[in-house]
């Protein structure tokens, strides 16, 4: 009796340690899911928020790119999109600010592919984006982040062109 429950009470803490480890220690797969969720979260607003609270999240999302980074964007009935620095990446999330009164920002079915290094990743995604009376712009996108000091970031995001 007693070896049994000695054995169970070291499963128990087998399995505890282990839920332990995996919550302090998550894997980069899950860390880059996460930090895309954050952005879209950061990329969304509604219009009851305050002017400084719509600045500091302009802001907030400039911290999701690295310095240099390179944004295609081709979006239906439009001309292509491109960004090629972080102040850019700000300037574009303040203009889309005062252009509409809220928008919604999802991150729809994201795969992550690391690198073998573990250093890089890719990731396709769909993004749907909903703006205040117009259609839901849905669109495949393919982000590329890098490690950079402990970080992942955003060093390019492009269109994936799709058969339609």
């Amino acid at each position: 009796m007693k070896l049994a429950l000695r054995l169970a009470l070291l499963a128990v803490l087998g399995v505890l340690g282990w839920w332990l480890w995996t919550v302090l220690h998550p894997s980069p797969e899950k860390i880059i899911r996460k930090r895309l969720a954050a952005l879209a979260q950061a990329a969304s607003f509604t219009g009851r928020e305050s002017l400084i609270k719509k600045g500091l999240k302009a802001q907030e999302v400039e911290t999701f790119f690295a310095e240099q980074v390179e944004v295609a964007i081709n979006i239906p009935k439009s001309e292509v999109h491109t960004i090629s620095t972080r102040q850019d990446i700000r300037t574009a999330a303040q203009a889309a600010l005062a252009a509409y009164g809220s928008l919604t920002v999802e991150l729809l079915d994201p795969n992550v592919v690391l690198s073998p290094d573990k250093e890089s990743a890719a990731v396709d995604a769909t993004v749907r984006v909903k703006m205040p009376s117009e259609q839901d712009l849905v669109q495949e996108l393919k982000f590329t982040l890098r490690k950079i000091k402990d970080e992942w970031l955003i060093i390019k995001i492009e269109t994936v062109r799709t058969l339609s």
